[in-house]
């Protein structure tokens, strides 16, 4: 049986999306469960469902920056994905971080 979505096709979409200005990473879910499994490998991330290629994501927000419209990084992953896509591609923001550490020199205040 062939796979639906075959392993070179997995790693050119996990490749175009990881490469995106705020892009961290691919997000593999909370116990590994969003994967894409071949023989010996595994692609976290990506997982088909219901005839849709769903790309999870961690956005890098240092990267990312504040006037970036997250609808705007989501068409850019799903450019960057879809040419590569026998399947419609569908976004997941799953988690996100700051590539930028927060200075420790000054007290932080919470309100």
């Amino acid at each position: 049986m062939q796979d639906p979505v075959p392993l070179s096709v997995a790693d050119a979409v996990a490749a175009a999306v990881v490469s995106l200005p705020g892009v961290s990473t691919l997000h593999a879910g909370q116990y590994g469960e969003l994967a894409l499994l071949y023989p010996g490998r595994r692609i976290p991330g990506l997982r088909l469902a219901d005839g849709h290629l769903e790309v999870h994501v961690v956005l890098d927000l240092h990267i990312l920056g504040t006037d970036t419209p997250l609808t705007t990084l989501a068409e850019s992953i799903r450019s960057a994905a879809q040419p590569h896509s026998p399947f419609p591609v569908d976004v997941i923001f799953a988690d996100a971080l700051s590539s930028h550490p927060f200075p420790t020199d000054e007290p932080r205040t919470h309100p």
